[in-house]
């Protein structure tokens, strides 16, 4: 399964746009996916455009995310949490795959594509910058964590969902 893609490659998928900026090229879909867990399931690709990357980053269809875990204590300052979630996407993916991905994609390079995202969903400056700092701080744990496999459903799930859900199907 490929996720990073060059700049042709985009451009080929989604027409001319403009590489200079950060930009969601294709809204995905979601769903819960284990009552609570707070993971959540991606139910229709989502593309993201990163221009400190020059990569075209796509989360596919099945891939589980947990949309940025806040600890509860720091939540109180996160009241549009729905914000977080378009950058917690290319985030969770570019964490479990960016050390293995050719080239590697270095940690901080990963953040800032986390911070470029909030600023892309209008978050205020002082909320992107708690983003920002809780990930360069606490981020290493995820990062290093030993990865057998990307989190994605099983195909028979993946049915289960689309049955429930009639704009998958058109």
């Amino acid at each position: 399964m490929e996720f990073l893609h060059d700049k042709d490659k985009a451009i080929e998928l989604f027409g001319e746009f403009d590489s200079s900026k950060t930009q969601i090229l294709q809204r995905g879909l979601f769903d819960a996916y284990s009552e609570g867990s707070q993971e959540w399931i991606v139910l229709k690709d989502c593309c993201i455009w990163s221009h400190r990357l020059q990569l075209l980053i796509t989360i596919k269809r099945g891939f589980i995310t947990d949309f940025a875990s806040i600890p509860r204590l720091a939540r109180f300052l996160f009241t549009g949490h729905g914000k977080t979630r378009y950058p917690a996407l290319p985030h969770d993916l570019l964490y479990a795959i960016g050390r293995f991905a050719d080239p590697v994609i270095e940690r901080k390079q990963v953040d800032l594509v986390l911070k470029d995202m909030c600023e892309v969903m209008c978050m205020s400056k002082r909320a992107t910058l708690a983003v920002h700092m809780a990930v360069r701080s606490g981020g290493w744990v995820a990062w290093y964590k030993d990865r057998e496999s990307l989190n994605f459903a099983t195909p028979d799930i993946m049915n289960k969902y689309s049955g429930y859900h009639r704009e998958l199907s058109q």
